[in-house]
């Protein structure tokens, strides 16, 4: 379950928040000072009213997020094969463990409400110089697997339909060529390099015991504070 935390009840001034992000995430906040970006993290809406968006924050939140997320896209045997593969490689189920920002606003916003994101404390990350967003572009990945299938079975059985392909394919894909396009995926994946992450534009995928949103009508307020040249 993910939990939230309110920092007080009433709204907080910028001096509040900048005073909150100076104390609790200094290390991200040595990464994006001086620098062109924030990071950015969707919320969904927690409800409507007469046609509005209702948030269930106005200023800032602490959000601790759970470790077993279960996918809302990705299909359960994909998920499966690629936290097996990112537990290989980097010692945690980025798949189900990670919360996702980048320095796209607009990215974020397909997600929900673009909020400010900062990491409190200490954190782990991932992140790849080719992949913008894993759940759009693992179906390419995905697709190498395919090509060479689809290439040989119309070989050897000429007859086969369309269907008849596919339902192969995914007997095949779950058999083990999910497990190989997880573990070939992992070769474009990283986890050094936080400054080169974020410049990217990619998702970058945070190991964190919690995190803050924060409204995003304080952001020149906190750029200016911090040197952030955000656009």
């Amino acid at each position: 379950m993910r939990l939230t935390r309110y920092l007080k009840e009433a709204d907080m001034s910028l001096e509040d928040i900048i005073t909150i992000l100076k104390r609790d995430c200094k290390p991200i906040l040595n990464t994006l000072k001086n620098g062109k970006w924030f990071l950015w993290r969707g919320r969904k809406p927690q409800g409507f009213e007469k046609g509005q968006q209702i948030l269930d924050t106005k200023d800032i939140l602490e959000v601790y997020p759970r470790k077993d997320r279960k996918p809302t896209h990705t299909v359960q045997v994909d998920h499966i094969a690629l936290n097996k593969a990112f537990n290989e490689k980097f010692g945690w189920k980025v798949r189900s463990e990670a919360v996702f920002a980048t320095r796209k606003r607009t990215e974020a916003y397909i997600f929900g409400m673009p909020y400010l994101f900062f990491p409190v404390g200490k954190f782990e990350f991932v992140y790849s110089d080719e992949i913008e967003d894993l759940w759009r572009d693992w179906s390419g990945y995905r697709h190498k697997q395919w090509a060479p299938f689809e290439k040989q079975m119309k070989k050897e059985h000429p007859k086969w339909g369309f269907q008849i392909l596919v339902s192969e394919f995914q007997k095949k894909w779950e058999g083990g060529l999910v497990d190989k396009a997880a573990k070939d995926l992992m070769k474009v994946y990283k986890k050094t390099g936080i400054k080169k992450a974020v410049n990217s534009g990619n998702e970058i995928a945070f190991r964190v015991k919690s995190y803050y949103i924060v409204n995003a009508d304080f952001a020149d307020g906190i750029a200016e504070e911090f040197g952030i040249r955000y656009p």
